[in-house]
């Protein structure tokens, strides 16, 4: 916030010196600013109450009080919303439990004492500066000792979590946890629930089969043995190494950020015999291809399962593509009918390649008129029982078209139509470059050299040359 002019300012004294209410103004909004006091120096200070519930852990301290080290009006109010907007996350956490904000205080606690969130050999001060008297180290040092003296001797179980952490951070004994990165990953996802999800997921895996909750006591053979157990309790080799990738990457980068130096023992680690069980989606014949698009073209657009089913006919689309697809995407009028295929608030295409124009032809044209002329104007998504929470219910659509398949054509799956539309390209004589367009496998999309509407129209004449050869050949003619 950039402040322009300070409208009123009124000052009550005290024991600690003059109150300041100060009304600020940056020229569209008028906000008021508490917890500023201004001593007989000229200098501000920062002041907040500590809820009482959590005083203990701030040593029965009844409030914070800070220099904010200015005798500026305008430089005071931003250091003091700076400072008041991180007590009031602070206190909320201690409030509630939250260990996971515990690094980020202790690097607030070294900071108020001039100190990096770096062993003390490795401080940016001279190291002899930080052996004489009243230097930060002993400050710090001092300041918890105040709190764990038991006697006559240390006692770190009296210190607040946040300020062990801190002790072990200037001590050079950090220990870090699977929960510690899990959770620096998580605040910087915040409002992409799958992301989350999906993380927690991956860690808890690991956490679940055997290896230590913190990294000095995991060694490379807990996380192989692990990912063995892994696999054999189900999950496909290719799930786990994509969870294996994910967890060794944020342990990588939270080591880097952090400055942590210790081996990360999900390095080097591999997922044996992976994709060897992968189960291969095979296409429909051409008895089964008869089945669906009959039954398609029986369905109203009440019947869901079937109108997914139609849209990926003859466009080879993943499920999710059409599933999370809204009505703006369709464009039907025009010799060229076509959907837009783009990311949106309930899923992520899985890709840039993903995101195309996909043109509409025979079933899928059918089915999408079907599903335009259904659906209201002021409908968001084209298929609202999958889209009613913040993202596309995936698994559920997945599991219902599969279950609508198996009526059909028993064993396959929706992904099944995406291999065969590339077969059924394939046997018309269509150019591999011209399928991988259509499929959204290609690197050097068409649309970037011809433009969007050339390059739809060459798709369209492509899928019609596909149809006329099946035609010709008399293929579904059962």
């Amino acid at each position: 916030m950039v402040i322009h002019q300070v409208t009123k300012q009124v000052t009550k004294p005290t024991c600690l010196g003059k109150i300041v209410a100060i009304k600020i103004s940056n020229g569209f909004m008028v906000l008021s600013v508490k917890n500023i006091i201004q001593r007989k120096s000229g200098l501000f200070y920062f002041r907040k109450g500590i809820p009482q519930e959590i005083r203990s852990r701030y040593n029965g301290k009844r409030e914070i009080v800070k220099s904010l080290q200015t005798r500026v009006m305008a430089e005071a109010v931003r250091k003091a919303k700076v400072l008041d907007d991180r007590y009031s996350k602070e206190f909320e956490a201690l409030r509630s439990g939250n260990d996971s904000f515990n690094r980020e205080f202790a690097v607030n606690l070294l900071g108020d004492f001039g100190l990096e969130p770096l062993p003390i050999d490795r401080q940016f001060k001279i190291n002899d500066e930080l052996i004489e008297d009243g230097n930060p180290y002993d400050l710090f040092i001092e300041h918890l000792g105040l709190k764990a003296d038991a006697g006559g001797y240390f006692d770190d179980s009296r210190l607040a979590a946040h300020e062990r952490k801190a002790l072990e951070i200037i001590k050079g004994r950090e220990k870090v946890s699977l929960d510690d990165v899990r959770d620096w990953s998580h605040k910087k996802k915040v409002g992409n629930k799958k992301a989350i999800d999906e993380e927690r997921r991956f860690f808890d895996y690991f956490k679940d089969n055997g290896v230590p909750l913190h990294l000095e006591n995991v060694r490379r053979r807990d996380v192989v043995i692990a990912v063995d157990k892994i696999v054999e309790n189900g999950k496909s080799t290719a799930t786990v190494k994509k969870a294996l990738d994910r967890v060794r990457k944020l342990m990588r980068e939270y080591l880097l950020e952090h400055e942590i130096e210790m081996a990360n023992p999900f390095d080097k680690v591999a997922v044996p015999k992976l994709r060897e069980d992968a189960e291969s989606h095979k296409p429909f014949t051409n008895r089964e291809l008869v089945a669906i698009k009959t039954a398609v073209e029986e369905s109203d657009s009440s019947i869901i399962s079937a109108m997914i089913a139609g849209l990926l006919f003859d466009t080879g689309c993943r499920i999710g593509e059409v599933g999370g697809i809204k009505r703006v995407d369709f464009v039907l009028d025009g010799e060229h009918p076509f959907m837009s295929l783009v990311d949106n608030k309930h899923r992520k295409l899985k890709n840039s390649n993903s995101k195309r124009l996909v043109p509409l032809t025979g079933l899928s044209l059918l089915t999408a008129k079907k599903l335009i002329e259904a659906t209201p104007d002021d409908q968001e998504f084209i298929f609202d029982r999958y889209n009613s929470s913040e993202t596309f219910k995936n698994d559920a659509a997945s599991a219902a078209v599969r279950k609508w398949i198996n009526k059909r054509a028993s064993g396959k799956v929706a992904h099944s139509f995406r291999h065969t539309l590339t077969d059924r390209l394939r046997r018309a004589s269509i150019p591999i470059h011209d399928i991988s367009n259509i499929l959204g496998w290609a690197t050097g999309k068409m649309a970037d050299h011809y433009g969007d509407s050339e390059a739809v129209e060459r798709f369209h004449n492509c899928l019609n040359k596909m149809h006329q050869f099946e035609s010709d050949k008399e293929l579904f003619d059962l």
